[in-house]
């Protein structure tokens, strides 16, 4: 086991939240900020639309009307939000061509997540001895699970063995309409509108079969002290997420590695890890293909720019120009780097640079 290489990994991984995330430290104030004005101004919309048109709008009693003027709402303050926000997310993981940004293609993918890991850890240990404290540092617990989430997003672009990043996407899309929702309830209680909550709550609730009003005015102890339970979920769900993918992807890779499938890398998107048991020998010749766990340069190597093998992607070293499919992806994102694509069709051994995925492994990354 290369444990150097394992080390440089590790503090990539906390590397990355000081340049390649820094987006997030002026991002997360910046939306908050948008989506606030963003329900005032949508909020002020509809009531001026209800009134213009006659229709008379109360949650107690609820009325069909409520219902519609809920479901807009609900639409405006919660799904178009996460939209943006996963889609936004989706965007700085990947670069226009949609490949992996470069500072997420560790060879071993798990370690993109013990940097998020450690801070959850530090959330919840702190909230086990916060006592009445327990609500604000609750919120360090979320963004500490949000931020278990999204790199989720990046191991599941880079891993090899199901790999299916639109999973944890899907996740956080569900994980930020719950803060969106959790983020208008606070706002109706902070104004003193906790009686007008509770009546919506149990309105909707009664309108769609949904246990709304234990989810929207609920709470749940922790350590003995009541917290919302809309914060308990924002905080759950995205580790229970990321947490089942990882278990679920970590089975996938092992059986990879005993099956040890042959793999082509047009198969393959730019930025995923190329599996071990697939790399070409020393002596492979430039112009094979990959089969029988054999590869060249010619088809396999260079359509890794059009398909996603890692070896070939923004640091991995010479890239030929022709690659087959949509090589001038892979050009285009080398340019995008400052990187030499260099034609190495011609070349009668391939040898694969020394960071490269073609390199000699410790057999026990992720599949």
């Amino acid at each position: 086991m290369d444990t150097g290489r394992i080390r440089r990994e590790l503090v990539s991984s906390f590397s990355l939240v000081v340049t390649a995330e820094r987006w997030l430290l002026a991002g997360v104030p910046l939306a908050a900020v948008v989506y606030a004005v963003w329900v005032g101004a949508t909020g002020a919309a509809i009531a001026q639309l209800t009134e213009f048109a006659g229709t008379p709008v109360t949650v107690a009693p609820w009325s069909g009307t409520t219902t519609a003027v809920a479901g807009v709402a609900g639409l405006l303050w919660v799904a178009v939000p996460a939209a943006v926000g996963t889609f936004l997310v989706r965007d700085r993981l990947t670069n226009h061509h949609d490949n992996l940004k470069h500072g997420y293609r560790l060879q071993h993918p798990a370690s993109l997540l013990v940097a998020p890991a450690a801070l959850l850890l530090v959330g919840v240990g702190a909230l086990l001895g916060a006592g009445e404290a327990a609500v604000p540092v609750l919120a360090l617990v979320v963004a500490g699970a949000v931020f278990l989430l999204l790199r989720t997003v990046a191991y599941a672009y880079r891993v090899f063995a199901l790999s299916v990043p639109l999973v944890p996407l899907l996740a956080l899309f569900f994980t930020l309409s719950l803060l969106g929702t959790s983020l208008i309830a606070g706002a109706a209680v902070a104004a003193g509108r906790a009686g007008l909550l509770a009546d919506a709550a149990a309105g909707l609730g009664g309108a769609t079969g949904l246990p709304l009003p234990a989810v929207l005015t609920g709470t749940t102890e922790l350590g003995g002290v009541p917290v919302p339970t809309l914060a308990v979920l924002a905080g759950g769900v995205p580790v229970g997420a990321a947490a089942a993918y990882v278990g679920v992807q970590t089975l996938a890779g092992l059986l990879a590695r005993l099956l040890a499938p042959d793999v082509k890398r047009s198969s393959l998107r730019t930025g995923q890890r190329y599996p071990a048991f697939a790399h070409p020998g020393p002596g492979a010749a430039a112009g094979g293909s990959f089969e029988a766990g054999a590869a060249g340069a010619g088809t396999g190597g260079t359509s890794a720019d059009a398909g996603g093998g890692t070896s070939a992607d923004a640091a991995d070293g010479p890239r030929t120009a022709d690659a087959a499919g949509a090589g001038a992806t892979g050009d285009a994102e080398g340019a995008e780097a400052g990187e030499t694509v260099e034609d190495v069709s011609h070349t009668r051994v391939f040898r694969p640079p020394e960071d490269s995925d073609l390199a000699p492994e410790d057999g026990g990354d992720e599949g």
